[in-house]
């Protein structure tokens, strides 16, 4: 088995759905995101992929999202790796919020067993915002750095 880490900057993510956000700044450490109080969406991070390596398919071992959730209560709940359009592995009911800037096991999700790549690979995530009860709460903040994939290949 020969390793290959394929990473992408986090100004590369697509927001499924803009309307839950009050603003989206793509900058030069990434994408700072400001989610409406009680909204979710969906983000798309498109990772660069070797589908094919001396001949061979590669295949997804493990994917990696570095970000910072700095207010409480507003947590990534789900992650789902897309190959093209098939989904081939998902993680749900999560409650991961915090600061996951470096690799750590809150924000490597590991595939049960490698799966070989027939196009490309997406690793989706649901964010949801804080609802904010009995307080008029401002946009809630994700920064999302970076995000990547270990390949068998």
């Amino acid at each position: 088995m020969a390793l290959n880490a394929s990473w992408a900057h986090g100004s590369a993510i697509v927001v499924e759905s803009p309307e839950a956000t009050a603003f989206i700044a793509h900058r030069g450490q990434g994408t700072e995101l400001g989610f409406n109080p009680g909204k979710a969406s969906w983000l798309h991070a498109p990772v660069p992929t070797p589908v094919m390596v001396g001949g061979r398919r590669a295949k997804i071992i493990r994917a990696f999202l570095c970000f910072n959730i700095p207010q409480p209560d507003n947590e990534i709940r789900a992650v789902h790796i897309f190959d093209g359009g098939n989904r081939i592995f998902a993680w749900n009911d999560l409650h991961i919020g915090g600061n996951h800037l470096t690799i750590g096991s809150k924000n490597t999700f590991e595939l049960p067993n490698p799966v070989a790549v027939a196009t490309g690979i997406s690793i989706t995530f649901l964010f949801q915002a804080a609802i904010g009860f009995d307080t008029n709460i401002g946009p809630q903040k994700l920064a999302f750095v970076t995000y990547g994939a270990d390949f068998d290949v």
